[in-house]
Protein backbone atom coordinates (compact mmCIF):
# COMPACT_ATOMS: atom_id res chain seq x y z
CA UNK A 1 0.00 0.00 0.00
CA UNK A 2 1.25 3.52 -0.73
CA UNK A 3 0.37 6.26 1.19
CA UNK A 4 0.09 10.10 -0.66
CA UNK A 5 1.21 13.35 0.80
CA UNK A 6 1.21 16.19 -2.34
CA UNK A 7 3.76 14.93 -4.39
CA UNK A 8 5.63 12.69 -2.16
CA UNK A 9 4.97 9.06 -1.68
CA UNK A 10 5.78 7.23 1.25
CA UNK A 11 6.23 3.20 0.87
CA UNK A 12 4.38 1.08 3.81
CA UNK A 13 7.64 -1.20 4.61
CA UNK A 14 9.78 -0.75 7.82
CA UNK A 15 12.95 0.58 5.33
CA UNK A 16 13.47 4.13 4.44
CA UNK A 17 12.45 4.43 0.98
CA UNK A 18 10.28 7.79 -0.39
CA UNK A 19 9.58 8.65 -3.91
CA UNK A 20 9.06 12.03 -5.32
CA UNK A 21 7.62 12.51 -8.84
CA UNK A 22 9.11 9.69 -11.00
CA UNK A 23 12.87 9.58 -8.22
CA UNK A 24 13.10 6.63 -5.35
CA UNK A 25 15.13 7.68 -2.67
CA UNK A 26 16.86 5.24 -0.91
CA UNK A 27 18.35 5.65 2.34
CA UNK A 28 20.57 2.93 3.96
CA UNK A 29 24.19 1.97 5.74
CA UNK A 30 26.68 -0.41 6.13
CA UNK A 31 30.22 -0.41 7.23
CA UNK A 32 33.79 -1.86 7.25
CA UNK A 33 34.47 -4.38 10.15
CA UNK A 34 38.16 -4.33 10.96
CA UNK A 35 40.19 -6.82 13.28
CA UNK A 36 43.58 -7.37 13.93
CA UNK A 37 45.45 -10.68 13.95
CA UNK A 38 49.41 -11.17 14.46
CA UNK A 39 50.08 -7.85 13.71
CA UNK A 40 47.68 -8.04 10.37
CA UNK A 41 44.49 -5.83 9.73
CA UNK A 42 41.81 -7.30 8.01
CA UNK A 43 38.47 -6.43 6.80
CA UNK A 44 35.46 -8.35 6.60
CA UNK A 45 33.29 -8.99 2.73
CA UNK A 46 30.80 -10.45 1.02
CA UNK A 47 30.51 -12.03 -1.70
CA UNK A 48 27.17 -12.52 -4.15
CA UNK A 49 26.27 -15.25 -6.06
CA UNK A 50 27.93 -13.53 -9.01
CA UNK A 51 31.18 -13.26 -7.66
CA UNK A 52 31.26 -9.95 -6.63
CA UNK A 53 32.48 -8.36 -3.37
CA UNK A 54 30.82 -5.89 -1.10
CA UNK A 55 30.83 -4.36 2.72
CA UNK A 56 27.86 -5.64 4.51
CA UNK A 57 24.94 -2.74 3.90
CA UNK A 58 21.12 -2.53 3.80
CA UNK A 59 18.24 0.05 4.45
CA UNK A 60 17.75 1.86 7.07
CA UNK A 61 14.70 1.08 8.87
CA UNK A 62 11.95 3.83 10.40
CA UNK A 63 12.51 4.51 13.65
CA UNK A 64 16.71 4.04 13.32
CA UNK A 65 19.38 6.29 13.07
CA UNK A 66 22.00 5.40 10.29
CA UNK A 67 25.14 3.97 12.49
CA UNK A 68 22.18 1.98 14.83
CA UNK A 69 21.55 0.57 10.74
CA UNK A 70 25.09 -0.12 9.87
CA UNK A 71 25.55 -2.12 12.89
CA UNK A 72 21.83 -4.30 12.78
CA UNK A 73 23.32 -4.80 8.86
CA UNK A 74 26.95 -5.96 9.96
CA UNK A 75 26.20 -8.34 12.47
CA UNK A 76 22.55 -9.65 10.25
CA UNK A 77 25.22 -10.27 7.08
CA UNK A 78 28.10 -11.53 8.66
CA UNK A 79 26.02 -13.84 11.26
CA UNK A 80 27.63 -11.84 14.39
CA UNK A 81 25.56 -11.49 17.37
CA UNK A 82 28.42 -9.76 19.53
CA UNK A 83 28.41 -5.34 20.16
CA UNK A 84 30.29 -4.25 17.21
CA UNK A 85 33.08 -1.18 18.42
CA UNK A 86 32.31 2.01 16.18
CA UNK A 87 35.21 3.96 15.39
CA UNK A 88 34.23 6.47 12.52
CA UNK A 89 32.31 7.23 10.28
CA UNK A 90 33.81 7.43 6.87
CA UNK A 91 31.12 9.88 5.51
CA UNK A 92 27.87 9.77 2.71
CA UNK A 93 28.05 7.79 -0.81
CA UNK A 94 25.32 8.80 -2.96
CA UNK A 95 24.64 7.40 -6.59
CA UNK A 96 21.77 6.30 -9.07
CA UNK A 97 20.80 3.30 -10.29
CA UNK A 98 18.03 1.55 -12.48
CA UNK A 99 15.76 -1.60 -12.07
CA UNK A 100 15.16 -4.08 -14.91
CA UNK A 101 11.33 -2.89 -15.68
CA UNK A 102 11.03 0.03 -13.67
CA UNK A 103 11.72 3.72 -15.98
CA UNK A 104 11.59 5.04 -12.67
CA UNK A 105 15.07 6.50 -11.42
CA UNK A 106 16.44 5.33 -8.22
CA UNK A 107 19.41 7.43 -5.78
CA UNK A 108 20.40 5.88 -3.07
CA UNK A 109 22.07 7.95 -0.14
CA UNK A 110 24.67 5.70 1.93
CA UNK A 111 26.09 6.16 5.15
CA UNK A 112 29.60 4.42 5.67
CA UNK A 113 30.66 3.77 9.05
CA UNK A 114 33.90 1.82 10.54
CA UNK A 115 33.23 -0.77 13.23
CA UNK A 116 35.68 -3.31 14.75
CA UNK A 117 35.94 -6.59 16.31
CA UNK A 118 38.58 -6.86 19.46
CA UNK A 119 38.99 -11.05 17.71
CA UNK A 120 38.44 -12.03 14.45
CA UNK A 121 35.79 -14.05 14.90
CA UNK A 122 34.24 -16.44 12.84
CA UNK A 123 31.90 -14.87 10.31
CA UNK A 124 28.73 -16.40 7.83
CA UNK A 125 26.87 -14.94 5.07
CA UNK A 126 23.17 -14.19 5.28
CA UNK A 127 21.97 -16.42 2.56
CA UNK A 128 18.37 -15.00 2.09
CA UNK A 129 20.36 -11.65 0.50
CA UNK A 130 22.20 -13.68 -2.45
CA UNK A 131 25.45 -13.67 -1.03
CA UNK A 132 27.37 -17.02 -0.97
CA UNK A 133 30.82 -16.20 1.11
CA UNK A 134 31.96 -13.95 3.94
CA UNK A 135 35.33 -14.01 4.46
CA UNK A 136 38.18 -11.98 6.24
CA UNK A 137 40.81 -10.20 3.87
CA UNK A 138 43.86 -8.18 4.49
CA UNK A 139 43.59 -4.65 2.93
CA UNK A 140 45.48 -5.02 -0.06
CA UNK A 141 43.64 -7.72 -1.29
CA UNK A 142 40.43 -6.27 -0.19
CA UNK A 143 40.85 -3.28 -1.68
CA UNK A 144 41.33 -5.30 -5.00
CA UNK A 145 38.04 -7.32 -4.27
CA UNK A 146 35.98 -4.86 -3.89
CA UNK A 147 33.25 -4.53 -6.85
CA UNK A 148 32.70 -0.23 -6.41
CA UNK A 149 34.33 2.41 -4.04
CA UNK A 150 37.42 0.97 -3.15
CA UNK A 151 38.74 4.74 -2.24
CA UNK A 152 35.55 4.39 0.70
CA UNK A 153 37.86 1.26 1.72
CA UNK A 154 41.49 3.06 1.88
CA UNK A 155 39.54 6.35 3.74
CA UNK A 156 38.27 3.63 6.43
CA UNK A 157 41.73 2.11 6.57
CA UNK A 158 43.34 5.59 7.86
CA UNK A 159 40.46 5.91 10.01
CA UNK A 160 41.08 2.93 12.08
CA UNK A 161 44.73 3.51 11.93
CA UNK A 162 44.37 7.44 12.88
CA UNK A 163 42.03 6.22 15.87
CA UNK A 164 44.75 3.72 17.42
CA UNK A 165 47.19 6.60 17.21
CA UNK A 166 44.28 9.17 18.98
CA UNK A 167 43.03 6.12 21.41
CA UNK A 168 46.96 6.61 23.17
CA UNK A 169 46.70 10.42 23.35
CA UNK A 170 44.05 10.20 24.48
CA UNK A 171 45.04 7.75 27.52
CA UNK A 172 47.64 9.76 28.09
CA UNK A 173 46.24 13.11 28.34
CA UNK A 174 43.40 11.64 30.67
CA UNK A 175 46.11 10.22 32.51
CA UNK A 176 48.26 13.84 32.89
CA UNK A 177 44.96 15.63 34.03
CA UNK A 178 43.99 13.03 37.20
CA UNK A 179 46.90 13.02 38.57
CA UNK A 180 47.26 16.86 38.03
CA UNK A 181 43.75 17.78 39.84
CA UNK A 182 42.72 14.72 41.65
CA UNK A 183 39.44 14.98 42.93
CA UNK A 184 38.98 18.27 41.08
CA UNK A 185 38.17 17.29 38.00
CA UNK A 186 35.04 16.22 37.58
CA UNK A 187 34.69 15.56 33.47
CA UNK A 188 36.24 15.85 30.43
CA UNK A 189 34.17 15.80 27.50
CA UNK A 190 35.43 15.62 23.83
CA UNK A 191 34.42 18.91 21.80
CA UNK A 192 36.29 18.32 18.48
CA UNK A 193 36.40 15.31 16.28
CA UNK A 194 37.77 12.47 18.80
CA UNK A 195 34.01 10.77 18.64
CA UNK A 196 32.93 10.98 15.42
CA UNK A 197 37.09 9.53 14.34
CA UNK A 198 37.49 12.10 12.68
CA UNK A 199 40.97 12.71 14.26
CA UNK A 200 43.82 13.05 11.66
CA UNK A 201 47.27 13.40 12.79
CA UNK A 202 49.13 16.62 11.73
CA UNK A 203 45.91 18.00 11.06
CA UNK A 204 43.40 18.16 13.86
CA UNK A 205 43.69 19.08 17.13
CA UNK A 206 42.32 17.21 19.94
CA UNK A 207 39.43 19.93 21.56
CA UNK A 208 38.47 18.88 24.66
CA UNK A 209 35.76 20.66 27.80
CA UNK A 210 37.29 20.35 31.02
CA UNK A 211 35.14 20.53 34.18
CA UNK A 212 36.54 21.11 37.57
CA UNK A 213 35.36 21.64 40.98
CA UNK A 214 37.06 24.60 42.15
CA UNK A 215 38.54 26.91 39.13
CA UNK A 216 41.01 28.78 41.14
CA UNK A 217 44.16 30.13 40.01
CA UNK A 218 45.83 26.78 41.57
CA UNK A 219 43.88 25.18 39.21
CA UNK A 220 44.18 27.00 36.15
CA UNK A 221 48.09 26.66 36.56
CA UNK A 222 47.54 23.40 36.93
CA UNK A 223 46.21 22.83 33.68
CA UNK A 224 48.45 24.93 31.30
CA UNK A 225 51.59 22.88 33.18
CA UNK A 226 49.64 19.50 31.55
CA UNK A 227 48.80 20.88 28.49
CA UNK A 228 52.89 22.32 28.14
CA UNK A 229 53.59 18.42 29.10
CA UNK A 230 50.95 16.61 26.56
CA UNK A 231 52.51 19.27 23.98
CA UNK A 232 56.49 18.40 24.55
CA UNK A 233 55.58 14.91 24.82
CA UNK A 234 53.41 14.06 22.48
CA UNK A 235 54.13 17.01 20.13
CA UNK A 236 50.37 17.56 19.46
CA UNK A 237 47.59 20.69 20.19
CA UNK A 238 45.27 19.90 22.63
CA UNK A 239 42.41 22.59 22.26
CA UNK A 240 40.96 23.26 26.09
CA UNK A 241 37.68 25.27 27.24
CA UNK A 242 38.15 25.15 31.17
CA UNK A 243 34.48 25.30 32.83
CA UNK A 244 33.56 25.01 36.28
CA UNK A 245 31.20 22.47 37.58
CA UNK A 246 28.62 25.27 38.27
CA UNK A 247 28.97 26.24 34.38
CA UNK A 248 28.65 23.01 33.54
CA UNK A 249 25.67 21.94 35.66
CA UNK A 250 23.50 25.39 35.80
CA UNK A 251 25.01 28.00 34.02
CA UNK A 252 23.97 31.49 34.35
CA UNK A 253 23.02 33.37 31.07
CA UNK A 254 24.87 30.90 29.04
CA UNK A 255 25.03 32.66 25.32
CA UNK A 256 27.23 35.32 27.60
CA UNK A 257 28.97 33.80 30.16
CA UNK A 258 30.25 30.47 27.93
CA UNK A 259 32.12 30.53 25.08
CA UNK A 260 30.74 29.00 22.12
CA UNK A 261 32.75 26.05 21.80
CA UNK A 262 31.36 24.77 24.98
CA UNK A 263 27.79 25.60 24.53
CA UNK A 264 28.39 23.36 21.64
CA UNK A 265 29.94 20.93 22.99
CA UNK A 266 27.34 20.27 25.76
CA UNK A 267 24.46 20.37 23.01
CA UNK A 268 26.59 17.19 20.75
CA UNK A 269 27.20 15.33 24.46
CA UNK A 270 23.41 15.49 24.50
CA UNK A 271 23.57 13.65 21.24
CA UNK A 272 26.54 11.51 21.53
CA UNK A 273 26.95 9.91 25.62
CA UNK A 274 30.42 8.45 23.93
CA UNK A 275 31.63 12.21 24.27
CA UNK A 276 32.35 11.74 27.86
CA UNK A 277 35.75 10.83 27.73
CA UNK A 278 36.18 10.47 31.49
CA UNK A 279 34.07 11.58 34.52
CA UNK A 280 34.43 10.86 38.52
CA UNK A 281 31.43 9.04 40.25
CA UNK A 282 30.10 12.83 41.20
CA UNK A 283 28.91 14.27 37.66
CA UNK A 284 25.36 15.80 37.95
CA UNK A 285 23.53 16.25 34.79
CA UNK A 286 24.87 18.60 32.24
CA UNK A 287 23.03 21.65 31.18
CA UNK A 288 21.36 21.27 27.81
CA UNK A 289 20.91 24.61 26.05
CA UNK A 290 17.42 25.05 24.56
CA UNK A 291 16.36 25.88 21.26
CA UNK A 292 16.24 29.13 21.82
CA UNK A 293 19.95 29.62 23.31
CA UNK A 294 20.97 27.45 20.37
CA UNK A 295 19.54 29.81 17.53
CA UNK A 296 21.06 32.76 19.47
CA UNK A 297 24.81 31.51 20.12
CA UNK A 298 24.59 29.73 16.87
CA UNK A 299 23.65 33.22 14.95
CA UNK A 300 26.42 34.93 17.10
CA UNK A 301 29.01 32.62 16.44
CA UNK A 302 28.53 32.76 12.72
CA UNK A 303 29.53 36.65 12.84
CA UNK A 304 32.15 36.09 15.42
CA UNK A 305 34.16 33.35 13.54
CA UNK A 306 33.31 35.76 10.18
CA UNK A 307 35.51 38.69 12.11
CA UNK A 308 38.20 36.24 13.42
CA UNK A 309 38.80 35.00 9.93
CA UNK A 310 39.66 39.06 8.75
CA UNK A 311 41.68 39.56 11.96
CA UNK A 312 43.75 35.99 11.36
CA UNK A 313 44.43 36.97 7.73
CA UNK A 314 45.04 40.41 8.17
CA UNK A 315 47.34 39.67 11.07
CA UNK A 316 49.43 37.23 9.55
CA UNK A 317 52.37 36.90 7.55
CA UNK A 318 52.41 34.53 4.70
CA UNK A 319 56.16 34.70 4.02
CA UNK A 320 57.12 32.05 5.92
CA UNK A 321 55.72 28.55 4.26
CA UNK A 322 54.66 27.06 7.49
CA UNK A 323 52.98 30.06 8.93
CA UNK A 324 50.94 29.73 5.76
CA UNK A 325 50.01 26.52 6.25
CA UNK A 326 48.82 27.26 9.56
CA UNK A 327 46.87 29.97 8.61
CA UNK A 328 45.02 27.65 6.12
CA UNK A 329 44.65 25.50 8.33
CA UNK A 330 42.50 27.80 10.59
CA UNK A 331 40.61 29.20 7.66
CA UNK A 332 39.63 25.98 6.61
CA UNK A 333 38.44 24.92 9.94
CA UNK A 334 36.69 28.47 10.23
CA UNK A 335 34.89 27.28 6.96
CA UNK A 336 33.64 24.02 8.37
CA UNK A 337 32.20 25.77 11.93
CA UNK A 338 30.15 28.39 10.48
CA UNK A 339 28.76 25.52 7.83
CA UNK A 340 27.80 23.53 11.38
CA UNK A 341 26.18 26.71 12.39
CA UNK A 342 24.46 27.78 9.97
CA UNK A 343 23.01 24.28 9.73
CA UNK A 344 22.29 24.16 13.41
CA UNK A 345 20.16 27.36 13.26
CA UNK A 346 18.06 26.08 10.59
CA UNK A 347 17.70 22.98 11.26
CA UNK A 348 18.61 22.51 15.29
CA UNK A 349 20.62 19.03 13.57
CA UNK A 350 24.66 18.71 13.71
CA UNK A 351 26.22 16.23 11.20
CA UNK A 352 28.91 14.10 12.40
CA UNK A 353 31.72 14.24 9.68
CA UNK A 354 32.81 16.79 7.08
CA UNK A 355 31.72 14.74 4.60
CA UNK A 356 27.96 14.95 6.07
CA UNK A 357 28.05 18.70 6.85
CA UNK A 358 28.95 19.29 3.31
CA UNK A 359 26.69 17.04 2.38
CA UNK A 360 23.46 18.22 3.87
CA UNK A 361 24.36 22.11 3.47
CA UNK A 362 24.18 21.27 -0.23
CA UNK A 363 21.02 19.65 0.39
CA UNK A 364 19.70 22.66 2.40
CA UNK A 365 21.37 25.42 0.82
CA UNK A 366 20.62 24.81 -2.41
CA UNK A 367 21.32 27.96 -3.99
CA UNK A 368 24.73 28.30 -2.88
CA UNK A 369 27.49 27.45 -5.08
CA UNK A 370 29.66 24.99 -2.40
CA UNK A 371 32.76 24.19 -5.23
CA UNK A 372 35.08 26.30 -4.18
CA UNK A 373 34.98 25.26 -0.34
CA UNK A 374 34.37 21.47 -1.15
CA UNK A 375 37.63 21.43 -2.96
CA UNK A 376 39.33 23.15 0.08
CA UNK A 377 38.13 20.05 1.97
CA UNK A 378 38.97 17.74 -0.61
CA UNK A 379 42.71 18.75 -0.10
CA UNK A 380 42.67 17.74 3.85
CA UNK A 381 42.84 14.51 2.45
CA UNK A 382 46.53 14.48 1.82
CA UNK A 383 47.38 17.15 3.72
CA UNK A 384 50.74 15.93 4.85
CA UNK A 385 52.02 15.98 0.82
CA UNK A 386 50.47 19.58 0.27
CA UNK A 387 53.46 21.95 0.62
CA UNK A 388 54.09 24.05 -2.05
CA UNK A 389 52.65 27.92 -1.89
CA UNK A 390 50.49 28.16 -4.81
CA UNK A 391 48.35 25.43 -3.83
CA UNK A 392 48.58 26.84 -0.25
CA UNK A 393 47.32 29.92 -1.47
CA UNK A 394 44.35 28.52 -3.93
CA UNK A 395 42.87 27.03 -1.12
CA UNK A 396 43.33 29.77 1.44
CA UNK A 397 41.56 31.70 -1.18
CA UNK A 398 38.90 29.09 -1.78
CA UNK A 399 38.42 29.25 2.11
CA UNK A 400 38.41 32.71 2.79
CA UNK A 401 35.78 33.43 -0.07
CA UNK A 402 33.80 31.11 1.06
CA UNK A 403 33.26 32.61 4.67
CA UNK A 404 32.75 35.63 3.56
CA UNK A 405 30.07 34.92 0.62
CA UNK A 406 28.48 31.81 2.60
CA UNK A 407 27.90 34.15 5.76
CA UNK A 408 26.44 37.02 3.70
CA UNK A 409 24.30 34.57 1.96
CA UNK A 410 23.07 33.03 5.62
CA UNK A 411 22.62 36.73 6.75
CA UNK A 412 20.57 37.64 3.97
CA UNK A 413 18.64 34.40 3.78
CA UNK A 414 17.69 35.09 7.69
CA UNK A 415 16.26 38.45 6.81
CA UNK A 416 14.37 37.51 4.00
CA UNK A 417 13.05 34.16 6.16
CA UNK A 418 12.34 36.79 9.37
Amino acid sequence: MLFVFSDLIYMNTLDKIKIIGNVVFHESAGSYLFSEEEGKLYVALLEDVEGRYFMPKGHIQHGESPEQAAERETKEELGLEVPLTKIAKVGLVKYSFAKPGDARTHIKVRHVYVFSLKHKMKIKPLVNEDYVRAEWFEIGEAVNKLEYRKDTLLDATKLYKNHKVLISYLKEIEDNFKNKLGKNLIAIVDSGSVSSGGYIPNWSDIDLLLVAKELNLDIKLKVADVKENIKAKLDVEVGLNVISEEDFVAPSRPEIRLAGKTLQALVELSLDPKRLLYFNEKLKQPYLPNKKVIKNFSLSNIAMVTLLNRREVTSVSVKDIDNLKKLVEKQIRYALIILKLALQYFQGKVYETKADTLAYAKMYFKAYDFSEIENAFEETKHWDTVTDRKTLMKILEYADNFIESFSQYFFEKLHKES
